[in-house]
């Protein structure tokens, strides 16, 4: 049993597991719909016992621990960023701080998840024109965005956020991925 897509090659393995288990395909926590996972790594077994319905950030964990990078790649593009990646406030400063250190158009701000500060994991938010292979790109409110593939997981639906003033934090994340974060809003743990 075969259900396809437009291309009759490429079955929709969500409408087939829909069918072996009778039931609509699970959503997580944010409504977006489980990914299909084979677990043998066939795409050609399409049985009932090899399709494994999971998040999507479970499937991305799958593939990366078995170190296939252009699943990850792939998975990675689906997860998506939250609708606002960068507040208003933020957007303004990083355009300011872009102009006043007089950086060309092919500038982004590159987010990269470290291990460090007092909650166990840091952001590490620099300015970069040199694109890598596992790079991810987002665009919010005219600011380009970038983050590697390692780093994405932890960022998945995170906000840049800026605060000024005395009690000000500068850039800082809100993020719901996050079990725990310092004050600063600088380091966070999973």
């Amino acid at each position: 049993m075969s259900i396809y897509l437009n291309d009759p090659k490429r079955v929709n393995y969500r409408k087939l597991w829909e069918q072996y288990n009778n039931c609509k395909i699970p959503k997580d926590a944010t409504g977006r719909t489980y990914d299909i996972h084979h677990i043998d790594g066939n795409r050609n077994n399409n049985s009932k016992e090899n399709l494994y319905a999971c998040s999507i950030e479970e499937h991305y964990n799958i593939h990366h621990n078995q170190g296939d990078w252009g699943a990850c790649k792939k998975i990675a593009i689906k997860m998506q960023m939250s609708t606002e990646i960068i507040s208003e406030l933020a957007s303004n400063r990083v355009k300011e701080i872009l102009k006043e250190e007089g950086k060309s158009d092919d500038y982004f701000v590159r987010i990269s998840v470290k291990g460090g500060g007092c909650s166990g994991l840091s952001y590490d938010i620099q300015f970069d024109n040199i694109v890598k292979d596992d790079d991810q790109f987002f665009e919010d409110k005219g600011v380009k965005l970038c983050t590697d593939l390692m780093s994405f997981l932890y960022v998945c639906n995170s906000t840049l956020e800026f605060s000024e003033g005395l009690n000000g934090k500068g850039f800082h994340f809100t993020n719901p991925n996050a079990a725990r974060t310092c004050a600063c809003g600088e380091s966070f743990s999973m």
